[in-house]
């Protein structure tokens, strides 16, 4: 009887033994899952091409795939704000849909220092599309903007824009938001470019397109619920501006390219070449541009500045632009296409 009761208490100290190792293993195994968790870098982003998707925490290794991807077509998922971003480069013949998710892109360069060769946010090699979804509006971000003709320093006035936002780009080859070779497409949906800088490099000057620079034949951009916004150019085209084009397209619906600058011609849009058409929807506007006169420049076209053949522009309000010659519109043409226009305050 003595010899069942002591054998019943082994049995109690151990499974009490048992018990607490189980749960000192438990703890340990728990630990380490959390620890995994919070040494885990973040997802930046993803690249999805048909059932195919790979993540990314390294924003220059995900550009560097995107550079890779001739031809392709495929979908970059944001996962957070892009600072400090690299050139992102959608290459040749490429089909690629951005989706920020309400997030930022923003290659940091708000100063003329900080202005370098291939300092756009994005890089449209010849033949390929970009379609960039900014998001539902959601998320509010802080950009820098410019706010006169002779900035030569860095962007200097704050606000809030909601949504995607595209900013801080900083070219001395032009375009300091989006750089576009021949034949390619640019549809914007719900998206911010905000404070870009296109910056003379004294040896081609350029300085063309503070916000957006196409070059070459049927280009087209699309703007869907969007805005250029406070962009400068050294020279001309301070919100978009195209050179030696030929089948250019640019509609704007329900979008806006306001409040852009330039020291030379067309403060919000620039356009030479031939077959031009920039049509609105009736509610979009080129407001609030100047086409400015500083040192030996004489500015032209304070809103939209044409030289180019066979050009219509209609459906847009251009009100409130500035400039020396032509605040509205000027063209070097003696017959454009003008239809459903409201121009006013220029």
């Amino acid at each position: 009887m003595r010899e069942s009761k002591e054998r019943k208490v082994v049995s109690v100290h151990r499974a009490a033994r048992l018990a607490a190792a189980m749960i000192f293993l438990t703890c340990c195994f728990a630990w380490l899952i959390a620890a995994d968790q919070v040494s885990a870098e973040p997802s930046i982003g993803k690249i999805v091409r048909g059932e195919e998707s790979r993540t990314y925490t390294s924003v220059n290794e995900l550009a560097d795939a995107v550079a890779g991807m001739e031809g392709q077509t495929f979908t970059i998922e944001m996962d957070m704000n892009w600072n400090n971003a690299p050139r992102l480069v959608i290459p040749a013949k490429a089909h690629v849909t951005l989706n920020m998710n309400d997030y930022m892109i923003d290659r940091g360069k708000r100063k003329v220092s900080q202005c370098e060769d291939s300092g756009e946010v994005v890089y449209m090699d010849s033949g390929s599309s970009l379609t960039v979804n900014g998001g539902p509006g959601e998320k509010q971000h802080d950009g820098w903007y410019y706010t006169d003709t002779s900035t030569d320093g860095e962007a200097s006035e704050k606000g809030n824009f909601y949504g995607g936002l595209i900013t801080g780009g900083g070219s001395k080859d032009g375009g300091g938001g989006f750089d576009m070779k021949s034949e390619t497409t640019l549809t914007l949906n719900r998206v911010s470019v905000v404070g870009c800088r296109a910056q003379e490099n004294w040896r081609s000057a350029y300085g063309y397109g503070g916000g957006i620079w196409y070059k070459g034949k049927s280009t087209r951009i699309t703007l869907n619920n969007s805005q250029i916004y406070g962009c400068y150019a050294y020279n001309n085209g301070g919100g978009i501006y195209g050179d030696n084009v030929d089948g250019i397209r640019i509609e704007l619906n329900d979008s806006h390219i306001d409040h852009n600058y330039c020291d030379d011609n067309g403060g919000g849009i620039g356009v030479g070449g031939e077959k031009v058409t920039i049509k609105g929807d009736g509610k979009s506007t080129v407001s609030f541009n100047e086409a400015g006169d500083y040192g030996s420049y004489d500015g032209k076209g304070g809103g939209i500045h044409l030289n180019n053949d066979s050009c219509t522009v209609s459906g847009l309000t251009l009100e409130g632009n500035k400039t020396k010659n032509g605040g509205g519109i000027y063209t070097t043409e003696e017959t454009i296409a003008l239809n459903d226009l409201t121009i006013k305050d220029n």
